[in-house]
């Protein structure tokens, strides 16, 4: 089940340069209560902090923890679809961290859409 991904409304992709070394993506969601809307996005870097590609995009959900899972998952598919290896993943949200390092118990919340990622 692909939850929440048939409620995608918008997301691009921006490509800069080749892949070289280590890198890092970083990761952030915006979630307004009123009317449920998000955005999300992220940036993958070099070893270097030069800027390599960058993506963004929005979608309707129900908490902003949602919307940070779905920042991390759309980053676990780019690694995926790119082929990049040495990749560090950042987030500003200490619970999505601690979800996905520690595991997640089958019933929570957004347990499918850790799921996905991490099975990507």
């Amino acid at each position: 089940m692909r939850r929440g991904w048939d409620r995608l409304l918008s997301e691009r992709l921006h490509l800069n340069i080749k892949f070289k070394s280590s890198i890092k993506l970083n990761t952030d969601g915006c979630w307004y209560e009123s009317n449920s809307k998000l955005g999300f996005g992220g940036l993958f870097r070099d070893s270097k902090g030069n800027w390599i590609l960058g993506f963004f995009g929005k979608l309707v959900c129900d908490s902003s923890l949602e919307v940070e899972l779905w920042a991390i998952y759309r980053g676990f598919t780019i690694i995926l679809e790119k082929s990049l290896a040495n990749v560090t993943i950042e987030s500003d949200s200490l619970v999505v961290v601690e979800l996905i390092n520690e595991g997640t118990p089958g019933n929570h919340a957004q347990s499918i859409i850790i799921t996905e990622a991490m099975g990507c």
